[in-house]
């Protein structure tokens, strides 16, 4: 016998009230003003329709779904917890104490580390096992996923993740509310192909060497591939190819005829900037077209890096996109030693240049903002090998891969040396900005012990880059850039003394003025020698951005040091001539330089009368520079006198220096003189653009 169905809807009843009606919605219901929640059994048991029966059976399917990824989270949870509770040792990199790199055998019996003030990353060298780092899931479209080892051993957790790792997800906006560009117009955004050549080839001789996160032998092989078949191309490789572009156009002559032929600005310094920007925004879309927040590899995290890079040379901001960077780094494993991966050693390779890449652009971001990150991140991944991409074959490993290898066991330098040198360097900036905003210890002592490790470094950089005229250009380059940043840390470390502080004796406070003289002296040297050589010009946006930027600083600390009654008559001169030279270089370079721009603004105001009194330069009649009379190419050394010059052009009342000067440029906090960007230009009172 059929079951009986009740009369009254199901709220009614509920409430056990009378039900007026045989329709929904019922009176009362109506009355009670609940009438869109009015339902009969009879109705939902007989005239159940297909659509709801599926509406629900899908509603229990995400509600399982939703189970199990809480119960992921927890248990994830649980082992981000464990993993944060342990002892944190933490290595300097890429060089340790001394200058002496660890072994293998000492890795292996010595595992304690060494620590680094203001580190934002903690490496932890310890003996690990293979198969207790987890596992790398890679989708059939390319996409990677790193499971750690404590989450693969749950048999549910491991399949749940292995077949989300599979899933595809569709082409959604995350930037935009407009659909995300489709490939092809993705592909209709690139300039020709010739000038796509041009530009990578630009991009491979000039920021590849001084930033080397990319294979180029890959590159290459995948750039050729790219052009037999745009179309079947990943969207991650595109805008690979983008953030190329958007660099090599910064460092192309301003008469080449890809300037005219793309740009549309009214100088050619304006179109390299615009179609710069360009580029820039058009990698953006490729990334977000492929959806990287959501699906990302080893060319997605290469392109977020060189984008950041290409940002940070435009003085832009990058914090939150290095933030999103680091994510995914860690999402695909790269906090993970790559030779524990059973990886070929061309990823392992790459994904240790990836890594130490985006530490150093953290570093460097972290500590002119303050340090503002609350927390490490721990990881053991080696440092890239300092050999040349010839020497990474898939066939075999060559001994020097095996492990950390030393710098000064090769005799000339590689594309890995300059980025291996600029790791020790933005570590030892966080050391100095620590000090000198008061995080640590400000004595004799500690700045004397910091400025033994600079004084180190510039040491590794002669060995290492010398027979200077023996190197291929961008090594020259490359000698003449890190010399002017290691300077530039001696300047930033013993800046302290100039206004002689609490408990620092005349000896320590007269050492330091000496210091600061000959790093000012060598900055400018080499400011003048990228500015006249020729071979330089594929790096005007180094002149005209951080190059400049240090050559401020180098003739603000000697304009304040010319005040000093201990500085020597010759010294005197030569100091002039050294900072007139460098008035007219910025003055040459305003025009295409905001910073230039800048500076001018300031220094123009400290001239009396007629600003801007151009010197004889330092120059051979071919309009190469003198690098006898320049004190040595890249070298620490101050330069020598010009006696072509008369003495009677340095007029000590050429400059005027306002009392508030010396105490302007010694407040400003160490971190902000790292970057332009984060500079207070404002700070000094004048009229500045």
């Amino acid at each position: 016998m059929p079951k009986r169905l009740p009369l009254s809807c199901e709220n009614c009843r509920r409430r056990k009230i009378r039900c007026l009606g045989s329709c929904v919605p019922c009176d009362t219901c109506r009355k009670r003003g609940v009438a869109s929640s009015c339902r009969f059994k009879r109705d939902v048991e007989h005239n159940l329709q297909p659509a709801q029966s599926e509406a629900i059976a899908l509603q229990e399917t995400l509600l399982r779904r939703i189970s199990d990824l809480e119960s992921l989270l927890v248990k994830n949870i649980e082992f981000t917890s464990m993993s944060t509770t342990q002892h944190s040792r933490s290595i300097r990199s890429p060089g340790l104490q001394n200058n002496t790199p660890l072994t293998e055998d000492e890795l292996s019996a010595n595992p304690a580390s060494i620590n680094t003030d203001g580190s934002f990353f903690t490496r932890n060298i310890t003996t690990s096992q293979r198969d207790e780092v987890g596992s790398i899931f890679t989708s059939q479209s390319g996409y990677v996923r790193y499971v750690p080892y404590s989450t693969s051993r749950d048999p549910d957790v491991f399949n749940s993740l292995q077949n989300q790792s599979q899933m595809e997800f569709p082409p959604r906006a995350f930037f935009c509310c407009d659909t995300p560009p489709s490939k092809q117009a993705l592909l209709d955004m690139l300039p020709p192909f010739r000038h796509c050549d041009e530009l990578i080839t630009t991009f491979l001789n000039v920021f590849s060497p001084l930033f080397h996160i990319l294979h180029d032998g890959t590159f290459r092989s995948n750039y050729t591939k790219f052009k037999q078949d745009p179309r079947n191309a990943p969207v991650s490789f595109i805008g690979l190819i983008f953030v190329t572009l958007g660099l090599a156009v910064t460092a192309i002559d301003k008469e080449s005829p890809i300037l005219s032929d793309l740009g549309r600005e009214a100088s050619p310094a304006e179109s390299a900037r615009s179609l710069a920007a360009k580029y820039r925004q058009a990698t953006m879309k490729c990334l977000a077209a492929d959806n990287f927040m959501w699906q990302h590899n080893l060319q997605t995290l290469q392109c977020l890096i060189l984008l950041i890079y290409a940002i940070n040379h435009a003085q832009g901001p990058a914090w939150a996109l290095l933030g999103t960077t680091l994510n995914i780094a860690i999402a695909i494993g790269c906090h993970i030693d790559p030779g524990l991966l059973s990886l070929n050693p061309i990823e392992v390779q790459e994904r240790r240049r990836a890594w130490a890449g985006l530490t150093m652009l953290y570093t460097i971001q972290n500590t002119c903002l303050g340090n503002l990150a609350p927390f490490n991140v721990e990881n053991n991944v080696q440092l890239p090998a300092d050999v040349e991409d010839e020497e990474i074959v898939a066939d075999s490993l060559p001994t020097a891969l095996n492990g950390i290898q030393h710098s000064s066991r090769r005799i000339h330098p590689t594309k890995m040396s300059y980025i291996l040198f600029k790791f020790r360097l933005y570590s030892l900036a966080s050391g100095v900005c620590a000090m000198s905003a008061g995080k640590s210890e400000c004595s004799p002592a500690k700045i004397q012990a910091l400025d033994q490790e600079i004084e180190l470094e510039l040491q590794a950089q002669a060995e290492r880059f010398s027979d200077q005229l023996d190197l291929p250009a961008y090594h020259q380059a490359h000698s003449l850039i890190l010399s002017n940043y290691t300077n530039h840390l001696v300047l930033l470390l013993h800046r302290i003394c100039l206004l002689k502080p609490e408990g620092f004796e005349d000896g320590s406070v007269t050492g330091s003025y000496e210091k600061c003289e000959q790093a000012a002296l060598a900055i400018l040297s080499n400011y003048e020698t990228l500015n006249l050589r020729n071979e330089f010009s594929p790096y005007k946006w180094y002149i005209y951005g951080l190059g400049s930027f240090h050559a401020f600083l180098a003739i603000s600390t000697l304009l304040v040091l010319f005040g000093k009654a201990r500085t020597t008559q010759n010294s005197k001169h030569l100091i002039l001539q050294a900072m007139q030279n460098c008035f007219q270089r910025l003055h040459e370079n305003a025009p295409f330089s905001e910073i230039c721009q800048r500076a001018c603004s300031i220094l123009d105001s400290l001239t009396p009368g007629e600003p801007y009194q151009p010197t004889p330069s330092l120059v051979f009649s071919d309009g190469v520079c003198n690098l006898e009379s320049t004190a040595g190419f890249g070298s620490n050394e101050p330069p020598t006198m010009d006696t072509t010059t008369s003495s009677d052009s340095f007029d000590p009342s050429f400059w005027a220096l306002p009392e508030s000067f010396e105490e302007i440029v010694t407040n400003i906090p160490c971190e902000q003189w790292l970057s332009p960007a984060v500079f207070p230009w404002a700070g000094f009172g004048y009229n500045i653009p």
